[in-house]
């Protein structure tokens, strides 16, 4: 959903009532937990270290579940409603500002898209979950965010995605996409180790 001004929460609450009745928009669901992507998509992998010990873990993992890597682009029905990417089935809306400042009332170039969490990663020494795009975002495929420690009480974030243009404009601008998805990674990961503070 592309719009010249930052949606209203009234635009906001369709959206997402509308995609919450929506299936991904590719066959292949859950692929990337396991590291696979089907022969169509495009791969991309980002791997940071966040920090060390368990102080670390436990912030990182609260973090990434709270959906702090993303900071204002995560879009709530209301004030006090937790981010769904520790909850199977829940559909994420993020607003991405393309041209213009992000701020209400300001002209710009701006999409709503959502995702949907498609399972998560529970484990003492794996924490994350993976999202699958649904219907009008301009890519399909699928998203994982996991954090890892290891022997030694490191903490690493992997980032890992799996996707191909989904509008027929969009093909010819594949290049500029897998731009944009390393910048994205990029950020994720900076802004989660910033909010881990480790």
């Amino acid at each position: 959903m592309l719009l010249l001004r930052p949606p209203t929460p009234a635009q906001v609450a369709a959206f997402l009532a509308r995609s919450r009745e929506q299936a991904p928009s590719y066959a292949e669901t859950g692929w990337s937990l396991n590291g696979r992507a089907p022969a169509w998509a495009l791969t991309g992998r980002c791997r940071v270290r966040v920090g060390q010990g368990e102080a670390c873990w436990t912030r990182a993992r609260a973090a990434l579940r709270d959906g702090r890597m993303f900071q204002g682009w995560v879009l709530r029905p209301q004030e006090g409603v937790p981010v769904p990417l520790a909850e199977q089935g829940g559909t994420v809306v993020l607003l991405v500002r393309h041209l213009g400042p992000l701020g209400h009332g300001r002209w710009g170039l701006y999409s709503l898209i959502a995702n949907r969490v498609l399972y998560l990663v529970d484990e003492p020494a794996r924490y994350g979950f993976g999202y699958g795009t649904l219907p009008g975002h301009l890519v399909r495929g699928e998203e994982r965010f996991l954090l890892e420690r290891d022997a030694a009480g490191t903490v690493w974030l992997e980032l890992t995605t799996f996707s191909r243009a989904a509008l027929p404009f969009s093909r010819f601008a594949q290049p500029f996409v897998q731009a944009a998805q390393r910048r994205g990674a990029r950020h994720y990961a900076r802004m989660l180790v910033q909010s881990a503070g480790c």
